[in-house]
C-alpha cells in the first residue's frame, strides 16, 4: 500500500488495479449495462498489533481444528449408535463407541477456546475500529481476516 496512506484511512482500489479517490466503480469495457464492471474495493492500513492479533487468532483456530480432528467424536463416553432410516440424510450412518475425551484433552480444548475468545475480544475492541466509519466496519473486519494472506501474496510476488 502507498506510504501516503495514513493509518485507518481507506483508499479505493479497483480490482483491475486502478487507484481512485472519488469513483466507486468504473467500466472496464465500453458497454452500457454490461456485466464487466470493475467494482472498487476499499483497503485499510491496519495497525501492526491488530494484524498480529489476527495472525495469532488464525493460528489458535488452526490448532483447535487440528486437535478436535484427532479427538473422539463425543466429549462424553457414548455407546455405538446408528442414525435411523428416514432421517434428514438419505443414507444411514453408524457411529462406533466413543471413549470420550480425557480430562487432559478437555483442558487443552478449553484453553484453546479461551485463548480464541481473548484474541477475538482484542480484535473487536481495538481502537482502530473507531477510526473506520460505521457503515464500513463490517467490510473492514472481513478484509482483516484476509489481510495477512494478501500481504504474503504480495511479498511472494515481489520476490
Amino acid at each position: 500500500m502507498a506510504a501516503a496512506v495514513q493509518e485507518g484511512q481507506p483508499v479505493s482500489r479497483h480490482r483491475c488495479g486502478q487507484m481512485t479517490a472519488s469513483t466507486p466503480r468504473h467500466r472496464t469495457d465500453g458497454t452500457v449495462g454490461g456485466s464487466n464492471y470493475c467494482w472498487a474495493v476499499t483497503t485499510y492500513a491496519y495497525p501492526d498489533d491488530l494484524l498480529e492479533a489476527q495472525q495469532a487468532l488464525n493460528e489458535v483456530r488452526a490448532s483447535l481444528k487440528a486437535l478436535v480432528k484427532t479427538l473422539p467424536y463425543s466429549v462424553e463416553p457414548i455407546d455405538a449408535w446408528e442414525r435411523p432410516d428416514g432421517y434428514w440424510l438419505a443414507t444411514s450412518r453408524a457411529y462406533p463407541d466413543s471413549p470420550g475425551w480425557s480430562e487432559q484433552e478437555k483442558k487443552e480444548v478449553a484453553a484453546l477456546r479461551e485463548k480464541e475468545r481473548d484474541l477475538t475480544a482484542v480484535i473487536l475492541t481495538h481502537p482502530f475500529w473507531s477510526e473506520v466509519a460505521a457503515p464500513e466496519r463490517p467490510d473492514a473486519r472481513s478484509q482483516l481476516k484476509h489481510a495477512l494472506e494478501r500481504e504474503a501474496g504480495g511479498s511472494q510476488e515481489a520476490a
